[in-house]
């Protein structure tokens, strides 16, 4: 399965050094890091610019529940 980073960073014109785990990787701009598919999953930890880069720190993201649940029973309706 693979993974993207938050959408948002799609607005970010500067380019990016995205730093994941002490090693950096970096992007032309946000929206080629919104393409690019991890094989882990990563939120954004904390966001800092300095001489016009920006530097993104993620750390590995917890799942979000599944989307359907409709297929399990609900006590609170």
């Amino acid at each position: 399965m693979k993974f993207k980073i938050d959408s948002g960073v799609k607005k970010i014109n500067s380019p990016i050094v995205l730093l994941i785990d002490g090693q950096e990787q970096r992007f032309e701009n946000g929206a080629d890091l919104a393409n690019y598919e991890f094989d882990k999953r990563y939120s954004i930890e904390s966001i800092t610019a300095k001489d016009d880069i920006i530097y993104l720190s993620v750390r590995e993201g917890v799942s979000s529940p599944p989307s359907d649940w409709t297929k399990e029973e609900v006590s609170f309706f």
